[in-house]
């Protein structure tokens, strides 16, 4: 059985079925995997001068190209799922218990909802025993914006009685300022999880370096085909790792004609890469969450104290 990385490389040059001059183009794009043609967006790929029905029949073809495992070998992994405790039973019970392993779940908000210091209580949960919410586990966490502070988690630690140092000697921090580097990150972190229970990789936040490093329109494709290939890689690394991944991302506004219009920063590929998705924000009356996929019309409140996270 062929493997999913190798899958996901397999360059489109090697395919019998797609005709050379739209090869042409999606190479001067810089669209070279299966991965990557299966998950630009159709309107993209129309810009390119291909014709929709065809775009959907080269699709088909490429899905069931990379179709290498059956259902069966699969299963075992989701039966083994396990969960980190919040904080707070109101975000504990729209999330079915908490951020669960095997599985990639999102945060997404404006600024100051709350989202980093969510990654930040998960890092500290994720190592307290199971009876308190926790995996006994130790943590990755990726800091692209310069967010992660040790003095916060060590407030919020030392509030409940937990040792300091215990703790931060269990969270592993990887700076992430490119694409390349954040991208390298799921291949470089393996020896890692072999020889330590690393339980959760948090990524706050996951779009940023893309969206910075890659800005030119004509770069609007490849900045796509990255992040669709990010997230898949985090995927299938919470699958087969069976640990939780939980990635931060912000959101902006989209001026239309019916008005402002707030959109997932990344857009679709970014939207639809996250197995689960909790939207937050804040008011007058607190912090807020919802959960979005899959979604629920309950929101619920939480706070956010000295303590960390906790229920109103």
């Amino acid at each position: 059985m062929k493997s999913m990385r190798g899958v996901s490389d397999k360059s489109i040059e090697e395919t019998e079925w797609m005709p050379r001059e739209i090869l042409a183009r999606l190479n001067y794009c810089n669209i070279r995997t299966l991965l990557q043609f299966s998950l630009t967006n159709g309107e993209q790929l129309e810009r390119l001068g291909i014709e929709k029905q065809l775009i959907l029949g080269l699709r088909d073809k490429a899905c069931k190209e990379m179709d290498i495992q059956r259902g069966n070998k699969i299963t075992p992994h989701g039966i083994g799922n396990r969960i980190i405790s919040t904080g707070a039973r109101s975000l504990d019970g729209i999330l079915g218990g908490g951020i669960r392993t095997g599985v990639v779940t999102s945060a997404i908000g404006a600024d100051s909802v709350g989202k980093t210091q969510l990654a930040f209580q998960l890092s500290i949960n994720v190592q307290l025993h199971e009876s308190d919410g926790g995996l006994d586990g130790e943590v990755v966490f990726i800091d692209s914006l310069g967010t992660f502070r040790p003095e916060r988690l060590a407030e919020m630690a030392s509030v409940r009685g937990i040792n300091v140092d215990s703790i931060m000697s269990k969270i592993f921090i990887l700076e992430a300022r490119s694409p390349e580097v954040q991208m390298g990150i799921p291949v470089s972190i393996k020896d890692l999880l072999r020889k330590r229970p690393v339980k959760l990789l948090v990524i706050d936040t996951v779009t940023d370096n893309f969206l910075h490093d890659i800005e030119r329109e004509e770069g609007l494709i490849l900045r796509q085909s990255l992040m669709a290939r990010h997230l898949h890689d985090l995927a299938i690394l919470a699958l087969k790792e069976n640990i939780a991944v939980f990635i931060t991302n912000t959101i902006r506004s989209r001026i239309e004609l019916k008005g402002n219009n707030q959109i997932e920063s990344g857009g679709p590929t970014v939207s639809n890469g996250a197995h689960i998705k909790i939207g937050l924000r804040r008011d007058e009356g607190g912090w807020k969450a919802k959960l979005l996929r899959p979604p629920s019309g309950e929101e619920v409140c939480f706070r956010i104290t000295k303590e960390g996270i906790s229920d109103c």
